[in-house]
C-alpha cells in the first residue's frame, strides 16, 4: 500500500473568502471534500503548523461546514487538525471529510471519511510553505505525504 497523503487545492471566491479542496488517503481509506473558509484563517493555520514546537491545538486546526452553536459546527464538511503524537517529534494530521446533508436528505446518506497521517516537523514545515504559496496563487496544490513513523 502506498503512503498516505493530504492534497489541498484553493480557489478565491470573493475577497477574504476561499474554497479549500481536500483529498486524503491512508491505509485504504480515502475521501474528498471542500468547504468555504476565511482566507485569513487558512493563512493563520498554515503559519501555526510551521512553528516548533507546535502551538496549542486550537491554533493548529481548521474546520468548516453548516451552522454554529457555541463554536461547534452542526455539520462538519472539512476539518484538518495537527497535533504532536509523542515527545520525539512525531506529528499526527487528522483530516475529516464529509458530504453535506441538505434538509430534504436523510442524515444516513452522508458520506464520511476520517484519516490520520503521521509525519514530522520538516515535511509539515514544507507543507505549510506550500499552503501559503497556494493561497498567494504561486502554487497549484499543497501536498503532504505520510512519513514512515514508528
Amino acid at each position: 500500500m502506498g503512503r498516505g497523503f493530504l492534497r489541498l487545492g484553493f480557489a478565491l471566491e470573493v475577497e477574504g473568502v476561499c474554497t479549500l479542496f481536500a483529498e486524503a488517503a491512508c491505509d485504504g481509506f480515502a475521501g474528498k471534500s471542500s468547504g468555504l473558509f476565511n482566507t485569513a484563517d487558512i493563512e493563520e493555520f498554515a503559519k501555526a503548523i510551521s512553528e516548533y514546537p507546535l502551538p496549542p491545538r486550537d491554533r493548529c486546526s481548521v474546520a468548516t461546514g453548516f451552522g454554529t452553536s457555541s463554536k461547534a459546527l452542526e455539520q462538519e464538511h472539512l476539518g484538518i487538525e495537527v497535533y504532536p503524537i509523542d515527545s520525539r517529534g512525531h506529528i499526527g494530521v487528522q483530516v475529516r471529510m464529509a458530504t453535506p446533508v441538505w434538509d430534504d436528505e436523510r442524515s444516513e446518506s452522508q458520506k464520511v471519511a476520517r484519516v490520520e497521517l503521521r509525519t514530522t516537523y520538516q515535511p509539515l514545515g514544507n507543507f505549510s510553505r506550500d499552503l501559503l504559496a497556494l493561497i498567494k496563487g504561486s502554487a497549484e496544490q499543497a501536498l503532504l505525504e505520510e512519513e514512515a513513523v514508528p
